[in-house]
C-alpha cells in the first residue's frame, strides 16, 4: 500500500490478509500515535496515513521493508500447511485407520456405490 492510500480497515484487512481483531487495534493504536487520521463515514471509518507517519516510515523503511518480507513469507508457508493439513484430512477421512476409516466415502455413496443426491 502506498503512503497515498486511503481507505477502510476492511480494505487493509483483504490486502494483508488479517482478521478485524488485529487490524483494527493497530490502527487505533497507530492513530493515537499520530501516524494515521482517521474519518468517519457514516458507518465506516477511513484511515490515512499523517505526516508524522510518513516521516516515520520513511526513516524506518528497511525495517519496514524486512518484516512485510517476512510476513509474506510467513502468510505463504501458512497457506501451504493449511492446503496440505487440508489434503491430509480429507485423504485419512477416507483412508484411515480404525473403525470409521473410509466413513465419509461411505457416506458420500449410497450401498450399491452410486453417488447420494445432496441438496
Amino acid at each position: 500500500m502506498g503512503t497515498n492510500h486511503q481507505g477502510g480497515g476492511r480494505a487493509l484487512q483483504r490486502h494483508l490478509l488479517a482478521k478485524s481483531s488485529m487490524v483494527y487495534p493497530a490502527l487505533t493504536y497507530l492513530e493515537e500515535l499520530g501516524y494515521t487520521a482517521s474519518e468517519s463515514e457514516g458507518t465506516k471509518k477511513h484511515y490515512r496515513i499523517t505526516e508524522a507517519g510518513t516521516a516515520y516510515l520513511d526513516e524506518n523503511r528497511v525495517g519496514v521493508e524486512e518484516t512485510l518480507d517476512q510476513l509474506a513469507r510467513f502468510g505463504r508457508k501458512l497457506a501451504q500447511f493449511q492446503k496440505q493439513f487440508k489434503e491430509d484430512n480429507e485423504e485419512s477421512d477416507d483412508l484411515g485407520p480404525g473403525p470409521r476409516g473410509g466413513i465419509k466415502s461411505e457416506w458420500r455413496t449410497g450401498k450399491d456405490g452410486s453417488p447420494r443426491a445432496t441438496k
